[in-house]
């Protein structure tokens, strides 16, 4: 069984072969050649001890035929003309995958899905794919282990947004779900109590205008009224 956060992107890997960047014990391929959702997947990991997890926990599962696992960093672990149907990449802040991504292009040999939880800056993540020609299809906020996850589904096919899209998400923007509107309230009550202390320590700088205007900006999503 997986976490509700991997369950959550498991929804939306199409086609038959995966790629898993990161893939923290080959949790997620596993669970997908288990449930007949995909034929193979690639679990690739950049440090030896979770190399070594996944490789025992595939055997584990008798499925070292179908899922191999493979040492380097992002995509790089992609071998010249193979293809993939879905990407992963999971449990990172946003701006090391928008860099696994940036990084990692060259090596595709087509246009797969791309399936993101980002665990923090999400906004730095949908800027590098649109760069890279993609465009978002879905938006989900998930919480687990008192982590708020923003869940994004990329296709190939440019599309242009605006900073506030950018920076929320447009499909979170339109859905406006309870997890969505829960995170902002958070975000606004740590930013406020940030500026409590710069406030307390006598000290006005360029920094309290941003997170006033961070503040402000998250109060004009909370309550509809951007």
């Amino acid at each position: 069984m997986i976490d509700l956060r991997l369950e959550a992107v498991s929804k939306y890997v199409v086609g038959t072969k995966l790629l898993d960047v990161g893939s923290d014990h080959a949790y997620l391929p596993i669970y997908l050649i288990n449930n007949n959702q995909i034929e193979s997947a690639v679990a690739g990991e950049i440090v030896k001890g979770p190399y070594e997890n996944s490789i025992s926990n595939i055997k584990g599962h008798n499925l070292e035929d179908v899922i191999e696992v493979r040492l380097g960093s992002g995509l790089s672990v992609i071998k010249d003309s193979e293809k993939f149907d879905t990407i992963t990449i999971c449990g990172m802040g946003g701006p090391l995958i928008a860099s696994i991504i940036k990084d990692g292009v060259k090596y595709l040999n087509n246009t797969p899905r791309f399936v993101i939880s980002s665990n923090i800056y999400g906004e730095s993540v949908r800027r590098q794919m649109t760069n890279e020609g993609y465009s978002i299809v879905q938006e989900e906020i998930n919480y687990y282990n008192d982590k708020f996850y923003e869940l994004m589904v990329f296709d190939y096919g440019r599309k242009d947004y605006t900073d506030l899209e950018y920076k929320f998400g447009p499909v979170n923007l339109s859905e406006r779900t309870d997890l969505f509107l829960l995170k902002l309230k958070k975000d606004k009550s740590h930013l406020e109590h940030i500026k409590k202390q710069i406030e307390a320590s006598g000290k006005t700088n360029h920094k309290l205008k941003e997170i006033t205007d961070e503040i402000n900006l998250i109060s004009q999503v909370i309550n509809n009224e951007y």
